[in-house]
């Protein structure tokens, strides 16, 4: 996996060949983590809605490989429930008490369901409600109450933003590879991050950038 100090000097090294530009480590880390928010949302297909929130309710739903290093599991303790506020996706939820999907309902559902005496939800096969936003959460309530201690609801949290800590000696970057926050995606991932931070500076990056700069990498020893 690519180490953070090698994606700024990658982003730097075109975009100071393409533009003669410069932007700080602290800028460059934004940008990165704006660009690693596109290509979550782009694996999620829903690039265009991003940073909305979508609960996947179709069974046939497949969450894209390389997201699965971001999903996480929660179990409802409380009715209602606060979710993490990293979440990004709700992929399901089951019930751990006979591993049954949870299924999820919206508002106009909701009235008919709790009225019917036919399927009408159960601690056997409860239903869950996305019931609100509170304080930038989502807020999930269960029927029946009594089935919440059994819901396991798993989702897609958000990929850590990036941090390059380092400190300066004699005009020098001292790298700190320790406390920086690295990214936490594949390294084919990572090349598509790049690109699209620097598309984000005006840099249009192609084979011709690739290859000029592992030729100078090569010829440096570094």
């Amino acid at each position: 996996m690519a180490d953070l100090l090698q994606v700024h000097n990658r982003i730097l090294f075109h975009l100071n060949k393409e533009s003669g530009a410069y932007v700080s480590h602290e800028e460059l880390d934004d940008i990165i983590d704006q660009a690693q928010m596109q290509e979550f949302s782009f694996l999620l297909g829903n690039e265009r809605e991003y940073p909305n929130v979508r609960i996947a309710v179709d069974r046939n739903f497949k969450v894209h490989t390389e997201l699965l290093r971001f999903k996480a599991v929660t179990t409802m303790g409380t009715n209602p429930f606060s979710m993490p506020t990293n979440t990004m996706y709700i992929v399901g939820a089951i019930n751990t008490a006979n591993n049954s999907q949870v299924k999820f309902v919206d508002e106009d559902e909701l009235g008919g369901i709790l009225n019917s005496e036919i399927v009408s939800p159960s601690e056997t096969y409860p239903i869950l409600n996305l019931e609100a936003y509170s304080s930038n959460q989502m807020v999930l309530q269960a029927y029946p109450e009594s089935a919440t201690p059994n819901i396991s609801v798993s989702y897609l949290r958000r990929p850590v933003a990036p941090q390059l800590v380092y400190a300066m000696s004699d005009r020098q970057v001292v790298y700190d590879d320790i406390n920086s926050v690295q990214l936490e995606w594949s390294d084919v991932s990572i090349e598509k991050i790049i690109q699209r931070s620097l598309g984000m500076l005006g840099v249009h990056f192609n084979a011709q950038n690739v290859s000029t700069y592992y030729e100078s990498k090569q010829s440096s020893g570094n």
